[in-house]
């Protein structure tokens, strides 16, 4: 009895210790009979329960605490455990608190048993986890934003070598997984692009050292499959010490398909502004009459180096004053309309005062949130001397054909003049040789042949102002075309005009025909003397001039070398009104009887057959000016021809073959043929000419044969008569003009061509020529 009464008072000493042992656990205890009624817990438990003593729970029940609306599944896990004899560990449960809040407990329960291994009860603990629970819920949030957010977390320890500790799972639009780079085997230096990683370590560097505690960089990360992407990295620095960073917090966002939708924006505008500024308008905003915009291209137009320079100057002094109100106009009708109306010319007043036209057109908008005006503006200057050049050309062309049209209508009528001509010519010269010179015939005769003399010169003209007109062109010093002339004109101009000539010590030569050009000094000179009737001064002059490609003046001949004749008088000048008539033919503004307008138009053929040009210079008050433009010709083309001695008419004895279809023409061509000791043949077509030529071609040793014929020209004669004696020589003759002449297979200046009228002197002369010799007896 001793040794139990000795236990029992040891195990209620030990009571109280194991009560405080119970209280004070940071866990909650309890235990419950079969039947879950409560036997005891300890203080917490109680408390919780609202109790103020752990006895108070004896004999209760869940349904009778705060937590009844859990009674049943408490109930429940409390059953499960006694029936099956095994403990339920760990497990969560809520539990609703005196407040009436929901908290979270973490829970476990085993069956409560005797020495003997009987289940009397359940016994279990539990701990208040309601914080850690919302703890681990904001974490898991945050996981859960930070893995579906299209930036990269990643947080990196500094150390030898420095490691990543944590990073996103969305490091995997790279192409790597998070454990790669946690566990080293991809390390975060080796995805920044080596041409960015320099860059960034400075910047790194630069952070520390001022002692930032974040940063901020871009660069380029190479994804796996070895794009590369622009990242954004934000980063918040951790410190150790002040100079030693222990790790590295922060996101990286990628920035790709915005840095490209910058750089499409960036190489768009570019686009848009060289579009703009290399465009042949230029472009302008106005406010008020005042510059708000404008491109590189007007500022170029205005003289200014940028558009800048341009904007806020006021609109009026970039017009003319006398433009300025078709501007106002002009704008005014556009403040009305959003559509761009019509387009006005201006001229415009660049920063140096010059001028230049432009054509405009504007619409209205807004700008800046106000009304203004949007335009352009073209440079229209050399679109206006382009179509003032094709006026010029126009005016040229007509000129042309007027030309044309006279020249076919002096071509028509060759042909029946010379052929009217030559009987005229030739007998009036036969005849001056038959009279002696103190026979009062001959002084008849010698009128009929000035006149014949004369109708012949009037149809040179016509055909030289036709350009028909055939030119014997040589190397000629114009210089001793003018002194040779002088003498000539001297004896021609009334002695109240003064002659005075301005020649070079040295000038280029020309392609010419002096007969042609002494005929446009006497044309100029007889002009000149009637337009100063009261006396004056005409003055001649010589130059050189070089006309460069860049010169583009309509006043001047195409570029190229020139030698310019200039012709100038004292009289009153050219009326304006008739320039454009000038070179007319027949236009005349003389008195009926004193002038029927060839002069000047046979001038104009000359100057023109000869590849040059004619100038009047309109703007002469004083008088007349004409400038006359040849080519200039290399002397080193041909030696300059002595002047050719005058033909001596001597006797011939070769035999020829006439042939000419007009019989008056064909006796008088005999006449002189015969005069001059040659044997003729004479035939009026070439049927008649093929058969005496078949009886006489042994003793035939010249065809004389006219061009234009019936049936066969002179050409395919001569060709069919050659056949049969290839010695045999030819003289072509016509009175048609070259041009037709030439369709008929004779070349322009052939020298066995003679042109009708002709005299004795020259068909002697061209007989010689075509025989091959000068004299008959060489």
């Amino acid at each position: 009895m001793d040794r139990q009464d000795q236990s029992r008072r040891g195990l209620q000493a030990l009571e109280p210790m194991l009560q405080l042992v119970l209280d004070t656990l940071p866990v909650r205890v309890f235990w419950k009979d079969l039947h879950s009624i409560y036997l005891g817990c300890n203080l917490p438990f109680a408390l919780d329960a609202g109790l103020r003593h752990p006895n108070e729970i004896i004999g209760r029940k869940d349904l009778d605490l705060p937590w009844r609306e859990q009674a049943a599944l408490y109930r429940g896990d409390d059953q499960a455990v006694m029936s099956s004899g095994t403990a339920k560990l760990n497990y969560e449960e809520p539990e609703t608190g005196l407040d009436g809040s929901c908290k979270w407990l973490r829970t476990s329960k085993i069956p409560l048993k005797t020495a003997e291994g009987e289940i009397i009860g359940v016994l279990g603990t539990y701990e208040d986890i309601t914080e850690r629970r919302a703890t681990e819920d904001a974490l898991h949030r945050t996981i859960q934003v930070m893995e579906n957010s299209p930036a990269v977390v990643f947080r990196r320890v500094s150390g030898q070598p420095p490691r990543v500790e944590l990073v996103s799972r969305n490091i995997g639009q790279l192409g790597y997984s998070a454990e790669e780079l946690i566990s080293g085997t991809v390390r975060l230096e080796e995805l920044v692009c080596a041409e960015d990683l320099p860059r960034i370590t400075e910047e790194i560097r630069a952070a520390l050292e001022k002692g930032a505690d974040r940063f901020q960089v871009k660069c380029r990360l190479l994804a796996k499959d070895g794009q590369a992407r622009w990242m954004e990295c934000y980063v918040l620095i951790e410190r150790e010490e002040v100079d030693r960073p222990r790790a590295y917090q922060g996101i990286l966002i990628d920035r790709t398909e915005r840095m490209r939708a910058e750089q499409a924006l960036l190489e768009s505008e570019r686009k848009y502004r060289q579009l703009v500024n290399n465009s042949l308008l230029g472009f302008f905003v106005t406010q008020s009459h005042l510059l708000k915009f404008c491109n590189q291209r007007l500022a170029d137009m205005f003289g200014y180096h940028r558009p800048e320079e341009m904007v806020g100057k006021g609109t009026r002094e970039m017009v003319d004053p006398q433009y300025w109100s078709t501007v106002v106009a002009a704008v005014r009708e556009r403040e009305t309309s959003r559509s761009p109306g019509r387009s006005v010319q201006v001229r415009c007043v660049r920063r140096d005062g010059s001028r230049f036209d432009a054509e405009v057109i504007g619409s209205r908008i807004e700008y800046e949130g106000q009304p203004a005006l949007q335009g352009s503006l073209i440079d229209i200057t050399a679109r206006l001397q382009m179509e003032a050049e094709q006026e010029r050309l126009k005016e040229q062309l007509i000129q042309a054909q007027k030309m044309e049209s006279i020249g076919r209508l002096a071509g028509g009528i060759a042909h029946d003049l010379n052929n009217l001509l030559s009987p005229v010519v030739g007998y009036s010269e036969l005849l001056l040789k038959d009279f002696s010179s103190a026979d009062p015939r001959r002084g008849y005769v010698a009128e009929i042949n000035t006149v014949a003399e004369r109708a012949k010169r009037l149809i040179r003209q016509l055909l030289a102002f036709g350009r028909k007109q055939v030119l014997e062109l040589r190397l000629v010093d114009l210089r001793r075309v003018l002194q040779g002339f002088e003498n000539i004109l001297r004896r021609t101009i009334r002695e109240n005009i003064r002659i005075e000539m301005a020649l070079p010590d040295h000038l280029g030569l020309v392609q010419a025909d002096v007969v042609q050009i002494e005929q446009v000094l006497l044309n100029l000179a007889v002009n000149a003397q009637d337009a100063m009737p009261t006396g004056g001064v005409l003055s001649f002059a010589l130059a050189e001039e070089t006309i460069g490609e860049d010169a583009g003046h309509p006043d001047e001949p195409p570029p190229g070398n020139w030698i310019v004749l200039t012709v100038r008088d004292t009289g009153p000048g050219i009326d304006p009104a008739i320039l454009d008539n000038l070179f007319d033919p027949f236009f005349t503004t003389k008195e009926v009887g004193k002038g029927i307008g060839l002069g000047l138009a046979t001038v104009y053929g000359i100057v023109a057959q000869h590849d040059g040009h004619i100038l009047v210079d309109p703007r002469s008050t004083a008088g007349a000016t004409f400038r006359i433009c040849l080519p200039r010709a290399e002397a080193k083309d041909q030696a300059l021809p002595v002047s050719p001695v005058e033909p001596v008419i001597e006797s011939g004895r070769e035999r020829i073959l006439l042939v000419e279809d007009n019989e008056t023409v064909r006796q008088v061509t005999r006449l002189m043929l015969e005069r001059q000791g040659y044997q003729v043949l004479a035939a009026e077509g070439p049927i008649q000419a093929i058969a005496l030529f078949e009886q006489e071609q042994r003793s035939v040793d010249l065809l004389l044969t006219d061009v234009v014929m019936p049936g066969m020209n002179g050409r395919e004669l001569f060709e069919s008569l050659g056949k049969g004696n290839p010695s045999l020589k030819v003289l072509f003759m016509s009175g048609y003009d070259p041009g037709v002449v030439t369709n008929h297979g004779i070349a322009n200046g052939e020298a066995c061509f003679l042109q009708k009228p002709f005299t004795a002197a020259a068909l002697a002369e061209k007989i010689r020529l075509a025989l091959g010799r000068r004299h008959p007896s060489s």
